[in-house]
């Protein structure tokens, strides 16, 4: 028994280190080098680009650092041996810029089991664009892609168009191929800020259409603090069980008539959303402007114990087209709503106190 307990602990621990550490520096890194050790760091992130990653490996950023342009990494890992990016040292996060030039700084391009955390993020242009984003993920290849974790990240200054459209710019993205059966198991947002980007912060995108309904599961967004976005915060769709909670939206920019309608925190076309322990305030989207919403083709959403406060829409919207789609069984209990609903310019008739 014991030369089994220690033979079991033995594959448990191989199994725990397994996977090698690479190192980039952007100030003292050389490419030629190769990556697996400190002295031996990389420099671009062209050069981490070019390797393909196996499970249970670590791309570690220097803190201080700054990269300019995209972060693209190869590669798949696993629920158990994720491929983790992350930095090292003491300073500043390690910053990764687009400069406007990429459609999206980091890109997680049909892979899986990655885990990203304690970067900045940013991806301004001379102009708004279109289809800008901070970090996207883009499932075009696996049926269920599994295990994506972003924690830690700070997003900022990602200029994106400001209409409402599903080009319109955004912080963090996750999406599937809609025309195929295609989803997300297990995809953490957590302990992120977002920072004066357009025209979103975050959204998940999977399929929708009821008659090919293949939703993605264990979506869990929680702890984030998102300022300085006028459109919608944090919006689930095509999901089953997606669990929303302790985030906090605030100082939300006005954007105007040209952004169209926008509110807080919302599921579209998911069951069984859990929307709990979140404050919401100051949204002044030019329609709708709701603290929170239970939208289209939504069943069984719950939304509780959340604090909403000068929303100029309202605390709640639940939205239900009858002859187009269906909304049932929304339960909103054990919330708390002051100063919401004063809306004074836009479109004063779409605004519900309560």
């Amino acid at each position: 028994m014991f030369a089994l307990f220690c033979g079991v602990f033995a594959l448990v621990e191989a199994n725990a280190s397994s996977g090698a550490a690479y190192y980039v520096d952007s100030i003292n890194g050389n490419d030629a080098e190769n990556g697996t050790s400190e002295q031996t760091a990389w420099k671009s992130l062209a050069k981490v680009n070019e390797q393909v990653f196996k499970s249970g490996d670590r791309i570690l950023f220097r803190s201080g650092s700054r990269f300019a342009g995209l972060l693209k990494p190869q590669g798949s890992g696993t629920p158990e041996q994720p491929i983790v990016i992350d930095r090292y040292g003491d300073g500043a996060l390690p910053r990764i810029d687009g400069e406007g030039a990429v459609r999206a700084t980091v890109f997680l391009h049909n892979v899986e089991g990655w885990e990203v955390r304690s970067l900045e993020i940013t991806n301004h242009g001379d102009e708004p664009k279109w289809n800008r984003r901070g970090v996207r993920i883009l499932n075009e290849k696996f049926e269920t892609a599994r295990h994506f974790v972003l924690s830690g990240l700070y997003v900022h200054d990602v200029n994106g168009t400001t209409p409402k459209r599903r080009e319109a710019g955004v912080a963090i993205v996750a999406e599937v191929d809609e025309s195929k059966k295609m989803r997300f198991d297990g995809l953490t947002i957590e302990n992120c800020h977002v920072k004066d980007c357009e025209r979103d912060a975050i959204r998940i995108w999977g399929v929708t259409a009821r008659d090919r309904w293949f939703p993605s599961l264990n979506v869990v967004i929680r702890n984030n603090l998102i300022e300085g976005v006028g459109g919608d915060g944090i919006v689930p769709s095509g999901c089953d069980g997606a669990l929303l909670e302790y985030n906090t939206m605030r100082d939300c920019t006005r954007l105007g008539e040209e952004a169209g309608a926008a509110a807080g925190i919302w599921p579209w076309s998911c069951d069984n959303t859990l929307i709990q322990f979140n404050e919401v305030s100051d949204h002044r989207a030019w329609i709708d402007g709701q603290g929170f919403d239970s939208d289209y083709n939504c069943s069984d959403t719950v939304i509780q114990y959340n604090y909403s406060h000068d929303n100029e829409g309202g605390f709640l919207l639940i939205c239900c087209p009858g002859n187009k789609s269906h909304n049932t069984g929304t339960i909103v209990r054990y919330n708390v709503s002051i100063n919401d609903g004063f809306r004074t310019i836009g479109h004063k008739e779409f605004f519900s106190p309560t």
